[in-house]
């Protein structure tokens, strides 16, 4: 799943704007911080309950964000680790917004979290009816959209001249379409991503920490270890690894599957102009060119 919409405290996410904030901690009362199809490297927007974000009874996204992490512990924790990026400037504040919220009169002994960065905010709400969209009011705290990005992509093609960019280096429509891709190739890793292959954690993480070190602008693809990309302009590089357990002659047929299959999917659900490259994560020049022959 590449994406959710979460409901959300509209107050509480127009201080994060106010504050500039480019990364926050999303709490939740649930002390379980996990979901069943929403991970990380995972795109969240942001729904408002606000009435003024509504229109008529359909509430309005006002943002989105990466989930970088989920996370659990108590209130004075969460407070020393994030302080502002919680959403308020004081402890008491914090404190109090929790407990109106909990239906105890106590705060609880541990909340969850999820930590986004690459938050972005919008000038004025999007609707998932004018994206095509079904909405559903009665939904209780979040929606699973499409699962290879395809909602994603039309949401964020409404936020084209819409951002509240402030001091961003970065040109409004570069951040959009690097996240209407990655919503494309997260659904394409959550299909077939190559994660469970990995046997030797930390060699691949020392590998592929190597490789990002020595290669501007990759990103690996939902944290995986096997997996990264970089998109410059149009063109999409994507870089596989070999896994360590598989001899040379099936590993090469695993990436050479890999990459038929990120292609296929990438180029079928994202709607415009892309070209498609791959490296080897061990500059294996005979691989790279059977991947880009395909």
């Amino acid at each position: 799943m590449s994406s959710i919409v979460y409901i959300s405290d509209g107050r509480l996410i127009e201080l994060h704007r106010l504050m500039r904030h480019k990364e926050m901690n999303f709490w939740r009362l649930n002390a379980n911080p996990n979901f069943t199809n929403f991970k990380q490297g995972d795109l969240m927007f942001f729904m408002s309950k606000d009435k003024k974000d509504r229109r008529r009874k359909e509430k309005g996204i006002v943002g989105y964000g990466v989930a970088e992490r989920f996370e659990t512990g108590a209130v004075s924790t969460m407070w020393e680790r994030y302080k502002s990026y919680n959403g308020y400037n004081r402890l008491s504040d914090f404190q109090e917004a929790i407990l109106k919220v909990s239906v105890k009169e106590e705060l609880p002994k541990k909340i969850s979290s999820i930590y986004l960065k690459n938050v972005q905010f919008f000038q004025d709400p999007i609707f998932l009816s004018d994206c095509g969209i079904a909405f559903r009011k009665y939904t209780e705290s979040f929606i699973y959209l499409d699962e290879m990005g395809q909602d994603a992509i039309k949401i964020l093609e409404r936020a084209k001249g819409n951002l509240d960019l402030w001091s961003s280096s970065e040109e409004e429509s570069d951040i959009i379409e690097k996240m209407q891709l990655l919503a494309v190739i997260n659904g394409a890793y959550d299909r077939y991503g190559l994660g469970d292959l990995v046997k030797d954690r930390y060699r691949a993480n020392n590998d592929m920490r190597s490789f990002l070190a020595r290669h501007m602008g990759f990103s690996s693809i939902k944290n995986s270890l096997l997996e990264a990309y970089r998109l410059y302009q149009n063109q999409l590089t994507i870089a596989l690894f070999k896994p360590f357990h598989q001899e040379k002659e099936k590993a090469t047929r695993i990436l050479l599957g890999q990459a038929a299959l990120y292609k296929h999917l990438i180029l079928a659900n994202y709607p415009f102009d892309l070209k498609i490259s791959f490296i080897s994560g061990d500059n294996d020049k005979e691989l790279e060119d059977l991947m880009n022959s395909i």
